[in-house]
């Protein structure tokens, strides 16, 4: 995996945040949204070792792979999206 934290948020991409191994199982489970439940979950990250500015971009960089485009909530670009601290 290939993190460069000092990128601007909106250049996080499939192009900038590379998962080699992560990334083509995503794009698999992608398909679950349109073809199965609508919904996958993914577990194992510890999001209380990061900033938040770091799991924002571990958020964009992962969900880069499941859609080209992010939801957007609103017409200032705020989206919706939950981190369960544990």
């Amino acid at each position: 995996m290939h993190i460069d934290l000092a990128l601007p948020l909106e250049r996080v991409s499939r192009e900038t945040f590379t998962l080699p191994t992560l990334g083509p199982m995503l794009k698999t489970l992608a398909q679950q949204l349109t073809d199965g439940p609508g919904f996958f979950t993914i577990q194992g990250l510890d999001t209380n070792r990061y900033s938040s500015r770091t799991n924002v971009v571990l958020y964009l960089g992962i969900s880069s792979y499941v859609g080209e485009k992010r939801g957007r909530q609103d017409e200032l670009g705020n989206m919706l999206c939950e981190f369960t601290f544990r």
